[in-house]
This record gives structure tokens, C-alpha cells and sequence, in this order.
């Protein structure tokens, strides 16, 4: 767990948003829907769900529609807007004390809300870890480059930084903003929190096998891509935050 950074207000826990970040996953979207409002329920918890659509152009808004549950929220973005961009949306538009985003690409346990909601009592910013990540070896590798330069770069002390689970104090929702619209968003919340003063650690979570659909960071070719971009992210993030 990353060393606590500054203070923190207590905050008695009223309301849960638990929000999934989609894009395409129509094969896989029903059963992590229904997994996360069965949990949810289970526990008693007070709260909202949502699911966040990049704008996909498979079945999923039929797919959300289909399912009844009086909890259930659906927003479609008008249009690609990026995964940092709906990611932002998740954090922002709901109401709550807490906010939860999970990917919704069916490698996520809804299970694990239990740490992070224990987790969330002494901090304002709580990333997984995946200690046993089930994908393939490129996506592995550029999760350990991105955690090597993350570390250098941004003085990053996280062990899985650009994990697609998380939750977030109303404290740090609400005064956040980012600058950069790049795939990625954890390493902005991360430095925007550090800056801030904001409390932020780490937890060990469960991750399964991608049944179902492609990674955006699949091929060689992309991967290269994609280790430029994540450089420059990350010396923009250090130049703007001047960390």
C-alpha cells in the first residue's frame, strides 16, 4: 500500500456510485451488469449505478435496456469522446460520497467493493492492483513499462497505475479536473490527488481472463504506438504539475 500523503476529513459514507465504463463489450456486458447490481444489492448498500458508453456501435444500448432494474442509469456519449473523456464523465455527473468505476470488460470482481470501500475510510484515491493479471504478454509488458516510467516520471510510487478499478472521495470528485484527454486517466487523478494533498493507496484485487473482444492495446504495431504516447503523457502530466 502506497505511503499515505497529507490530510483527510472524515466523512460518513451515505451514498455509493458504482459506475462501468464500456465500449463494445456487448458480449460480455449483461453478466458484468447483472454481477455488479446482484453484489450491490447483496451487500445493502446505498447506491446508484451507471453504465458509461463511449458511444459504441454494437448492441449494447439494447443491451442495458433490456435489463430491469430501478438502480440502472444510461449514458451514451454522443460520440467517441476517448476513454479518459468517459472515464471524467463517471466521476463527474453522478452524486455521491463515493465513486466506484469499473471497466466493463468482464475482468473486474464486483466482489472486491468490499476493499475498496475499507480502503476509502482513511483515503481519497484507492487503485487495484491486479496481483495475478490474466492477459496476454504485450498487455502485461506495457503495464510493467508504464509502471517503470510512471514511477520515474511522475514519481509514481503505485504498483498498477493505469488499473481499470478504482473509487474516489466526493472530496477529490469534486475538485477535480484534468487537462488531457489521452486513453489514460489514473495517472492524471494520481498527480492532481498527490498535488492536492489528497490521501491515495493501493489494493490487491481480483482479475479474470478477457473472455470476449479485443484490448485496444492488442499488436506489436499498437503497442509501439502506444509506449510513445504513454511517454509523452507523462512528461506532459510532470511539466503541467510540475511534481
Amino acid at each position: 500500500m502506497e505511503k499515505k500523503e497529507g490530510p483527510m476529513e472524515s466523512v460518513e459514507v451515505k451514498k455509493i456510485c458504482f459506475s462501468i465504463l464500456v465500449y463494445n463489450e456487448s458480449a460480455s456486458l449483461k453478466s458484468t451488469i447483472t454481477s455488479a447490481l446482484f453484489t450491490l444489492d447483496k451487500k445493502k448498500l446505498d447506491y446508484e449505478f451507471w453504465v458509461f458508453d463511449n458511444n459504441s456501435n454494437d448492441n449494447t444500448e439494447d443491451i442495458v435496456k433490456s435489463i430491469n432494474h430501478k438502480k440502472l442509469n444510461y449514458k451514451k456519449q454522443i460520440k467517441n469522446m476517448g476513454y479518459a473523456y468517459n472515464n471524467f464523465s463517471a466521476i463527474k455527473e453522478p452524486k455521491a460520497d463515493l465513486y466506484v468505476i469499473m471497466d466493463g470488460d468482464g475482468q473486474y470482481d464486483p466482489e472486491d467493493i468490499d476493499k475498496f470501500i475499507n480502503a476509502s475510510k482513511n483515503n481519497d484515491l484507492v487503485i487495484g492492483i491486479r496481483k495475478k493479471r490474466q492477459d496476454s504478454f504485450l498487455r502485461i509488458f506495457m503495464s510493467i513499462f508504464f509502471n517503470i516510467i510512471a514511477n520515474f516520471m511522475i514519481k509514481s510510487s503505485i504498483k498498477d497505475i493505469n488499473c481499470g478499478y478504482k473509487i474516489l472521495s466526493k472530496k477529490l470528485a469534486n475538485s477535480l479536473n484534468i487537462k488531457f484527454y489521452y486513453n489514460y486517466i489514473n495517472p492524471e487523478i494520481y498527480v492532481f490527488a498527490k498535488k492536492n494533498k489528497f490521501k491515495i493507496a493501493s489494493i490487491e484485487i481480483n482479475h479474470f481472463p478477457r473472455k470476449y473482444g479485443q484490448s485496444y492495446f492488442n499488436g506489436y504495431l499498437n503497442l509501439i504506438k502506444n509506449i510513445f504516447l504513454m511517454i509523452k503523457y507523462l512528461y506532459d502530466l510532470r511539466k503541467i504539475y510540475v511534481l
